[in-house]
């Protein structure tokens, strides 16, 4: 059976997979997980976390020893099957312009 997934996406993300930290705003809780992928939009993760859509989040982002710390939120969030993690795709909801520069410049480095 094949699947049709519809691309809602503004921005193309390329595959990588680097630890991240993220925080829900008013909690002193800091969490580390694995992203799966990354793009000027957005950053998708793996997480033993289920967080629901539309928490927003504080991201702290190491690319190439340059720390980007975009607020985001959760725009969608499945279970991983036969696991107790989730997949979560997080939407930039604010990010400098330093920190668009920076993750313009890794993305152009990590596509060829």
């Amino acid at each position: 059976m094949v699947f049709n997934r519809v691309e809602k996406r503004k921005s193309p993300r390329i595959n990588v997979a680097f630890p991240i930290r993220y925080q829900i705003p008013g909690t002193a809780e800091v969490i580390s997980c694995l992203t799966n992928n990354i793009g000027m939009g957005g950053v998708g993760f793996m997480s033993n976390n289920f967080i629901p859509t539309k928490t927003p989040l504080k991201l702290e982002i190491n690319l190439r020893n340059r720390i980007l710390n975009p607020e985001a939120k959760v725009s969608w969030v499945s279970s991983i099957p036969h696991s107790d993690n989730y997949y979560s795709g997080i939407e930039f909801t604010q990010l400098t312009v330093f920190d668009k520069e920076r993750l313009a410049d890794y993305i152009e480095l990590k596509s060829y």
